[in-house]
């Protein structure tokens, strides 16, 4: 027995290790929102809970008669990392996963990111020159920086998608919060129930499952690619999608166009 051995949930009396199945009884977590440390972006798991409308956070403390804390009303749990990337989040992804049966996994990036003033290789190069360390090994190369927010946010969905860390059922969304207004908006998708329908649709803002919930028509993609990701753009006056989304980061220190593909 360690010292501090009294506090391991294993070791307590009411705890059945061959009956566990997760701790939702306790606190009803099914969302994982992975966001970057900036205090900035500190906003982002209101804005998605707003976003979602069925999500509780921060929520409440739930205590027990004599005033332990037992267990939370929130559904949102939160990683944070450099930049809000998701491979350094995977091993969470895991183990909430294990605790607490996951749902859904979110992508957060937002505006003028430390991460989008630097290339990859200016990093690696500092740690070469100034403190003689190779450290080009250690990480996802890709994952070092955000040369472009809309191609960071597809990689990293990609990547929890390949990862057999994330179960195949799990629903994952991408999305890019504007730090000065605090909109947040969905860019991409990915739904396993999606992955199963025939046709391949680009879908439009408000619209679930395959069916058009604003009233324009639904734009067919490529056939072949039968890995649906959905980018998901507000439609314009004209009813088409446009085919364009607003860059920002610390680089241009502006709005710039990135061609939807």
């Amino acid at each position: 027995m360690g010292k501090y051995s009294e506090f391991e949930i294993r070791t307590q009396p009411w705890f059945d290790q061959s009956n566990f199945n997760g701790f939702n009884f306790a606190i009803p977590m099914k969302t994982l929102v992975i966001y970057c440390v900036d205090p900035r972006a500190s906003d982002i798991p209101q804005a998605v809970a707003r976003y979602f409308g069925d999500e509780v956070y921060p929520g409440e403390m739930v205590l027990d008669e004599a005033g332990n804390r037992v267990g939370s009303t929130r559904t949102i749990f939160t990683v944070t990392n450099g930049g809000g990337r998701a491979a350094t989040a995977l091993m969470t992804v895991a183990e909430m996963d294990y605790l607490f049966h996951v749902q859904n996994v979110v992508v957060v990036h937002h505006s003028f990111c430390g991460t989008s003033s630097y290339m990859p290789e200016g990093l690696l190069k500092k740690f070469h020159d100034d403190y003689h360390a190779e450290i080009s090994t250690l990480f996802d190369h890709d994952s070092l920086a955000i040369p472009d927010f809309e191609k960071s946010l597809r990689y990293d969905i990609e990547l929890l998608r390949s990862s057999p860390a994330v179960p195949k059922h799990v629903k994952l969304y991408g999305f890019f919060y504007e730090i000065n207004s605090g909109k947040l908006t969905e860019v991409l998708r990915d739904i396993p129930a999606l992955r199963r329908c025939k046709e391949q649709t680009w879908i439009s803002m408000g619209c679930f499952d395959c069916s058009d919930k604003t009233g324009h028509a639904l734009s067919s993609r490529p056939p072949g690619r039968m890995n649906i990701f959905t980018s998901v753009q507000q439609l314009g006056s004209d009813g088409r999608r446009p085919n364009a989304f607003s860059r920002w980061d610390i680089q241009s220190q502006h709005c710039s166009a990135t061609e939807l593909r």
